[in-house]
């Protein structure tokens, strides 16, 4: 199970709990205490929360037939969007998503999407509320669950309040049993004995658990429109099919400090989340594009789901097993990639501890320190190729440049040792995730790197400094503007000559051009530059021509404003060379002076970028989208609603855009996004010139 939205703030998790419950810790571990096996890397302790998937197991009996015990995997994910893929690995991994909510803050954003994610996956999904304080009335979370698509919240374990409103304990829905606070450490649960208002909770809670799982079931709606109620067996086992169906979202509440509710969050959890057997990987293809069935029993395959750092630093990869068991001895075969590695050591997990992995059939988190070539995401077999689904990164909507800095405090030299520390350093972050996207700025050192949110950027420049030691210079990231000649030139002559001693040539070019700006449309500068040539072979040979050429294209990458030439017609009308001396690269360097001098006489003006953009925001935050748009000099193109987002379509200058996601995040409550279309150039306005 994947456990995802909670946060830890020094305090001790429910995922800390499970464990002790479970008798892997003695005690419950804090997380800025160190004491943590869950979120237990320093970054995380100094944050208080989880930056990373972290993994460990337990044993818990099953609550009808308690011999044998049950394996659980536990994946304790990130909610924060700083490591959004992270959790989408994470809950693709898992049989079952386990969203924890703070009664006292509602329905947070990464709760949210963890859920939504369990939903596009067909994961079935759970709900822990937790931090009953006094008085805590659960209706607005509930209200606000039954609103996120996909979910349908159904109490199976309620609060017990004492006459004054505080918290006692908790009550089974299913079973009627009684938790008190505190107990769920030392002592099995009793038969409810709560009077007045914990038994009318109780029953309404009862009733409406029959009614949930009826309306899931044509047989059992008319047993229970029959009856006005169902047996026990026939609940639990429609709640079963329900849940793996995702029909029914069950919701369970617990307190970790005094600890109470994980007891029936771990039987619920081995009663109605699907075995390995049952739920079946992800949808597969081979290589040919064909759908693939991948029985349990079949071949190995297995995929990677989640990398990290060991406490020296050293990299390893985390495999969820699908079918088959991992080959000892051979090759795992990459099916996206087809490159090869060998596997000789695998580990189960439990926080920074490892041991040998005992189980790894199906259903099996499997962790190995040995490489393996791709990319988390990436499906691995014995036998025949085969990819797997794996969740798409989200678009990027932020971009910084990024560079490294010397002691000093100064710009790295782009050959220096920081420059090289940097360099390697991106390379690691970027083999952890896939969903960043780094591009080489050509202008200075450093990279410009796209995320899907500032969090992520700022994770990103966090890791380079706190895992490689790196510090790094972040600035908004280059606008990638263009030079636009404006008037036409003519006969523009470009000649190279170097000449020995006695004054003769012992290299020689000489290139002769006209250029004419392109014809504007609708105010859109004509991509790139086109290159007519007119040279005749007497003048220079065919071989040669083709140097000139290329020269040209070179004088036309830099203009005088130091971007690149476009809205360009460029003729070389004429040329000459030596018959004895001249070469292909001397005709290059006369195209090259021709093509500058032709650009520097023609003068240019700025050329921006224009982005086609869909906006994707909550209908309650489009008119201040909007707003923020047309303040941005965008145009509107469109609107229109589909189910719970409004989708704008615009087109923005890019120096505009670089900002506008940040600004769509706190508009929206990071409910928003937008997805990058084509791209074109227009002149720059006199007003923004910069």
């Amino acid at each position: 199970m994947a456990l995802v939205g909670h946060r830890s703030v020094g305090k001790t998790s429910l995922g800390e709990v499970l464990l002790q419950l479970a008798g892997v810790t003695r005690t419950a571990g804090r997380v800025r205490e160190g004491t943590s096996l869950l979120d237990h890397t320093a970054s995380e302790r100094r944050r208080g929360m989880s930056l990373q998937p972290d993994f460990a197991w337990l044993e818990w009996p099953d609550p009808v037939f308690p011999h044998p015990v049950r394996l659980l995997n536990l994946i304790d994910t990130p909610g924060s969007d700083a490591v959004a893929h992270d959790r989408r690995l994470a809950c693709l991994a898992a049989d079952a998503v386990v969203a924890v909510i703070d009664a006292s803050e509602g329905v947070q954003l990464g709760a949210e999407l963890g859920l939504a994610d369990a939903v596009e996956l067909g994961i079935p999904r759970f709900v822990v509320i937790t931090r009953l304080d006094r008085g805590c009335d659960l209706g607005p979370v509930l209200a606000r669950l039954a609103e996120l698509p996909g979910i349908a919240p159904v109490p199976l374990t309620v609060p017990a309040l004492s006459a004054t409103g505080e918290l006692r304990g908790v009550l089974s829905v299913v079973d009627g049993m009684f938790h008190p606070l505190g107990t769920d450490l030392d002592a099995a649960p009793s038969p409810m004995e709560a009077e007045g208002h914990d038994r009318s909770l109780l029953a309404a809670a009862r009733e409406g658990l029959a009614e949930a799982v009826a309306v899931t079931n044509d047989q059992l709606l008319e047993a229970y429109l029959e009856y006005l109620g169902l047996p026990d067996e026939q609940t639990r086992e429609g709640l079963r099919m329900a849940v793996a169906s995702g029909r029914i979202t069950p919701v369970l509440v617990a307190s970790a400090i005094p600890a109470a509710g994980a007891r029936p969050l771990l039987d619920a959890l081995i009663e109605l989340a699907p075995s390995p057997l049952t739920r079946g990987p992800p949808r597969a293809w081979s290589l040919d594009g064909e759908p693939a069935a991948i029985p349990p029993s079949g071949d190995f395959v297995a995929q990677w789901v989640a990398s990290g750092l060991d406490e020296d630093g050293t990299p390893y990869r985390v495999l969820r097993v699908w079918a088959g068991a991992p080959p000892r001895v051979g090759l795992w075969t990459n099916g996206n990639t087809g490159e090869t590695a060998r596997v000789r050591k695998l580990y189960q997990l439990r926080g920074p501890r490892r041991a040998a992995a005992l189980v790894t059939g199906p259903g099996s988190l499997v962790a190995t320190w040995d490489p393996l070539p791709g990319v988390p995401g990436d499906a691995f077999t014995e036998g025949a190729r085969l990819v797997l689904a794996s969740p798409e990164p989200a678009s990027p909507m932020v971009a910084s440049w990024i560079a490294p800095v010397a002691a000093d405090g100064r710009i790295a030299a782009p050959k220096s040792a920081e420059t090289t520390r940097f360099s390697v350093a991106v390379g690691r972050v970027l083999a952890l995730d896939p969903s960043l996207w780094v591009e080489s700025d050509r202008v200075a050192t450093g990279r410009v790197v796209h995320a899907a949110n500032e969090a992520q950027l700022a994770w990103f420049v966090d890791r380079l400094a706190e895992w490689f030691g790196v510090k790094c210079r972040r600035e908004l990231a280059p606008v990638p503007y263009r030079e636009v000649p404006i008037k036409a030139v003519t006969d523009v002559e470009g000649i190279y000559r170097i000449e020995d001693s006695a004054g003769c040539a012992t290299a020689f070019g000489r290139v002769v051009v006209d250029l004419e700006p392109a014809s504007l449309e609708i105010g859109r500068v004509s991509d790139g530059v086109e290159v007519e040539n007119y040279l005749v072979e007497d003048d220079v040979p065919v071989p040669l021509q083709t140097g000139a050429i290329a020269g040209v294209h070179r004088g036309l990458a830099r203009g005088p404003q130091g971007f690149l030439v476009v809205g360009a017609v460029v003729r070389m009308v004429a040329g000459d060379h030596d018959l004895l001396v001249s070469t292909s690269e001397h005709l290059a360097k006369a195209g090259e002076v021709a093509a500058r001098l032709a650009v520097e006489r023609g003068q240019t003006r700025l050329a921006e970028p224009w982005v086609e953009v869909v906006v994707w925001a909550p209908p309650a935050s489009t008119g201040d989208v909007l707003s923020d748009l047309a303040a941005r000099r965008a145009r509107i193109t469109g609107l229109e609603i589909a189910g719970d987002q409004a989708a704008i379509h615009a087109t923005v200058p890019y120096k505009e855009l670089r900002t506008f996601g940040s600004r769509l995040q706190s508009q929206t409550g990071g409910r928003g996004r937008f997805v990058e279309g084509s791209w074109h150039w227009e002149l720059v306005p006199a007003h923004v010139v910069p």
